[in-house]
């Protein structure tokens, strides 16, 4: 798909978004960006190859299948957002 430049943020007082992401099966994400979510679980299952570049911040991690996924992080060191800079 192919999304870039991109912020996901879930906050993180007490009203944060708090659940979990799923990707799969068979995904192919490819984002680029902040991915701010520490109150949420990211779970990737059957055979999906997401791609993420830049920082990604999730509660916890759960991997899971065979085949020919590839899970890619590729991380951006000092890469963040300026709250109330558009």
């Amino acid at each position: 798909m192919g999304t870039h430049n991109f912020v996901l943020f879930g906050g993180n007082g007490a009203t944060g978004f708090a659940d979990s992401m799923s990707v799969g099966p068979g995904a192919t994400t490819d984002m680029s960006g902040i991915i701010y979510m520490p109150k949420v679980s990211y779970n990737s299952n059957g055979n999906s190859s997401p791609q993420f570049t830049g920082s990604v911040v999730v509660a916890n991690m759960t991997v899971n299948g065979g085949g020919n996924g590839a899970q890619v992080f590729h991380w951006v060191c000092g890469l963040q957002a300026i709250a109330g800079q558009p």
